[in-house]
């Protein structure tokens, strides 16, 4: 029978050796998924050319405001952490609790719901809308001067409505 010190040297040998040796590092690329959005462009907005988080970008209306189509994964925090993001953009208070929630208006269009809000300091304003997926939530936001958003805001909701999301 094998010495115990021999055989406690040998494990700690062992265990060296399997500790000092580097992790197997696999580099995969699988291709970036297209997504299929459908939407139709109000008049007076320019298509710009999406980015990596954007998947469409629009110039609306004669003040040129920003209108932004992003999305991410899950449930991107929640509705009210978003509305706070939002609200903390204008210099607003955030809200405490859903039951505080700034009041949404369900927009319904292309056989899909979104929650739409309007968020409105003195001086500036945010359209944004929310459309909730099975695995990612999607963002549509339009911000700028509170007068050229609010002079938007139709066209913003005829967008949102018909906006189709996978």
């Amino acid at each position: 029978m094998p010495d115990r010190a021999l055989v406690a040297a040998l494990c700690l040998a062992l265990a060296l050796a399997a500790c000092s040796r580097e992790p197997e590092i696999r580099v995969t690329h699988e291709p970036k998924q297209a997504v299929a959005l459908r939407f139709a462009t109000p008049g007076g907005w320019r298509e710009q050319p999406a980015g990596d988080v954007r998947k469409a970008s629009f110039l609306a209306g004669p003040a040129k405001l920003d209108v932004s189509v992003t999305v991410f994964p899950g449930d991107a925090g929640g509705v009210l952490a978003n509305v706070n993001r939002w609200r903390r953009q204008l210099e607003l208070p955030p809200l405490a609790a859903e039951a505080d929630s700034h009041p949404a208006e369900i927009l319904t269009g292309s056989g899909q719901r979104a929650l739409a809000f309007v968020i409105e300091s003195p001086d500036h304003a945010t359209l944004g809308a929310i459309l909730a997926r099975r695995d990612r939530t999607w963002f549509v936001k339009l911000t700028g001067p509170r007068d050229a958003v609010l002079a938007e805001r139709d066209h913003f909701d005829a967008f949102v409505r018909s906006l189709y999301v996978p």
